[in-house]
């Protein structure tokens, strides 16, 4: 992971991508929830993976007046939820 930083610690701080999945899928949610606002583990109706994705798309679909923290919170989510897709 890089890219800006910005100073506090974040949950993007711990994410390493060897951990094991299911530490990879919690932080990932951690993350949206930054952005979102809902709590960490909504009320699941679909795929983990696919309910963040969601969560982020409406997001980015609901907010013009994004942060530059926020626009690198989110460009680093999809990278990372690729990756976790990809093992």
């Amino acid at each position: 992971m890089g890219g800006v930083m910005f100073g506090d610690y974040e949950p993007e701080d711990a994410w390493h991508p060897h951990d094991p999945r299911p530490v990879l899928v919690i932080n990932l949610f951690r993350r949206v929830a930054l952005l979102d606002g809902f709590a960490d583990h909504a009320v699941r109706r679909m795929d983990e993976l696919d309910e963040i994705a969601g969560r982020l798309e409406a997001w980015r679909r609901g907010h013009d007046d994004r942060t530059a923290r926020q626009e690198e919170r989110a460009r680093q989510l999809l990278e990372d939820l690729a990756w976790v897709r990809s093992i």
